[in-house]
């Protein structure tokens, strides 16, 4: 009995975790990664290649893109998505990018 109590408390603390999908990720990516950069608007930047890494011991995984700005930059980002415990929403990092040589 306290087996079973114990299993159904774990699962009922687990299903509340929430996570995040890829086009549910793609305008927070964006609106961050265009403030990062210090435009104008989220307008000016397309999100593309969003891939998400699997997920870790803790639930959270990477989310790797390629963002390029109206003038024609390309930067290689990242981020990690956190997932949420217990009814609050996944939390997306502050993402980092490195911009690609083109010639």
């Amino acid at each position: 009995m306290k087996r079973i109590f114990c299993i159904s408390t774990i699962c009922i603390f687990l299903s509340g975790c929430t996570t995040m999908s890829p086009d549910l990720a793609m305008p927070i990516l964006q609106a961050d990664t265009a403030k990062m950069l210090g435009l104008g608007s989220s307008e000016e930047l397309t999100i593309t290649n969003v891939s998400m890494s699997k997920r870790d011991a803790l639930g959270s995984q990477m989310i790797t893109y390629r963002a390029t700005t109206a003038k024609g930059r390309i930067l290689d980002c990242e981020a990690q998505e956190i997932p949420g415990l217990l009814m609050q929403p996944a939390t997306v990092s502050t993402p980092t990018c490195k911009p690609i040589k083109t010639y």
